[in-house]
């Protein structure tokens, strides 16, 4: 596969590597061109299909009629354990997965359910292996509340939660999200395959 990406009005050679890390860590801007075997695609409109084995991975544009349907909803695996993940139009549900965790949290379920609204959270990281919310009312020396705001995942999450990062960032600073909800849709899709 031939993959170039347009850099400062020219172009440069890049594996499939480079171009799922330049994703992941938001160096791609949306309008930026991506030459794919001769077919020039803007960043915006392409998604990775990653497999099991990294040198399977595959770039392809993204379908422009797909339909983006809410709630979005799958399971997560963490450091502590899988949870389950909703992504609305608005807010993020992070709550227990499975019969297990309800059977130990039971009396913690209340609880253990957090809604995040996108209206509320003043700004978002994305590491590697976390996502972390700020939400206005909390203050970083508070451990514990900082905690509950961030989501520890595992490696094999990775890019769908790169997809849940870039979503919510379009939904915070109130750009146009319809990409990014599209990416995040194939990449659940996949995820649950």
């Amino acid at each position: 596969m031939s993959i170039q990406i347009e850099i400062n009005g020219s172009w440069q050679n890049v594996t499939k590597k480079q171009i799922f890390e330049m994703a992941v860590r938001g160096d791609i801007l949306p309008e930026t061109m991506i030459d794919v075997n001769g077919q020039k695609i803007p960043a915006s409109k392409v998604h990775t299909i990653v497999s099991d084995e990294e040198q399977h991975r595959n770039i392809v544009p993204l379908e422009s009629d797909s339909e983006v349907t809410f709630p979005m909803i799958f399971d997560l695996n963490t450091v502590e354990g899988k949870i389950k993940l909703t992504i609305d139009e608005n807010k993020i549900i992070i709550g227990q997965s499975g019969c297990v965790n309800f059977v130990s949290h039971n009396l913690h379920s209340l609880k253990s359910v957090r809604t995040i609204y996108f209206s509320k959270i003043v700004s978002i990281h994305f590491s590697a292996n976390s996502l972390r919310f700020t939400m206005p009312y909390v203050l970083e020396h508070n451990q514990s509340t900082a905690n509950e705001n961030t989501i520890q995942f595992q490696e094999d999450s990775l890019e769908v939660m790169s997809c849940v990062y870039k979503f919510i960032e379009a939904k915070i600073f109130n750009k146009d999200s319809r990409n990014a909800a599209m990416a995040l849709q194939h990449a659940i899709e996949r995820k649950k395959r």
